[in-house]
């Protein structure tokens, strides 16, 4: 019996954090798309943020736990895989695209694609550098 659960456990947080992460992403959305004109806000905004705190996260984890990161330990599954993994939406980003494409919108189309990933990815680093103070 107890063999099962300590099995389980990492699906429980990552479950766990998987339902809180996409309430979120969808609290958010949705507030963008009924306050703001553009629809793709919301997506963007949740993507950098979450790209920002996994940045922000991975600094602080790794030297709190011997300056490496253990990508097995319950935070982690929980915060990153779990919370993270569902706030950031790469599916919803993919539509998104596709939308604006099919609706021959290419600038917003490659835009939208260029600013998420380089602030996604300049977000990530600014995280790491903030996380490891």
């Amino acid at each position: 019996m107890y063999d099962s659960i300590e099995k389980s456990h990492p699906f429980l947080l990552i479950g766990s954090g998987t339902i809180l992460g996409s309430w979120l992403r969808m609290y958010i959305t949705n507030y963008f798309r009924c306050h703001h004109s553009s629809s793709y806000f919301g997506t963007v905004l949740v993507n950098i943020s979450s790209a920002f705190l996994l940045g922000f996260f991975f600094a602080v984890h790794s030297q709190l736990v011997d300056n490496s990161l253990n990508v097995k330990s319950p935070l982690f599954l929980f915060a990153c895989v779990g919370f993270l993994g569902s706030l950031s939406t790469f599916s919803t980003f993919i539509i998104d695209l596709i939308k604006t494409f099919l609706d021959k919108k290419l600038k917003l189309c490659f835009g939208l694609a260029f600013f998420s990933v380089f602030a996604g990815l300049l977000l990530a680093l600014l995280g790491l550098a903030f996380g490891d103070v």
